[in-house]
C-alpha cells in the first residue's frame, strides 16, 4: 500500500493549516519515502484549462511535459518541490 501525505517541507503547505495526522515531515516518516507531484500547481492547471476541449494529442503533450518535473525527485531538495510524500505502507514482519 502506498499512502500519500501533504509534504510539511514544502514552503507552500506552510500556509495551510493541516492537522497533524494529515502531514508528515521527511525525518518523521519510515525510510522509504518518496516526494512526488513535483509540478507548479498553479502553471499546471492553468494550462490544463487552456487545454480543456483541444485534441487528445496536445492533452498528451501536456502530460509529458508534466512529468518532466518529476526528475525533481532526484534533487536533494525533493522535499521542498515535491507536493506529497509518498510511503510505502505493509504489515510489519513478526
Amino acid at each position: 500500500m502506498i499512502l500519500t501525505l501533504a509534504s510539511l517541507e514544502n514552503p507552500l503547505f506552510s500556509q495551510v493549516s493541516m492537522s497533524a495526522a494529515a502531514a508528515v515531515t521527511p525525518a518523521a516518516a519510515h525510510r522509504q519515502t518518496r516526494a512526488i507531484l513535483h509540478c507548479p500547481r498553479v502553471l499546471a492547471v492553468w494550462r490544463a484549462r487552456r487545454l480543456q476541449g483541444q485534441s487528445a494529442a496536445a492533452q498528451q503533450r501536456f502530460l509529458a511535459s508534466l512529468e518532466r518535473w518529476e526528475c525533481l525527485e532526484q534533487w536533494p531538495s525533493r522535499f521542498l518541490s515535491g507536493h506529497f510524500t509518498a510511503i510505502l505502507a505493509g504489515k510489519r514482519e513478526q
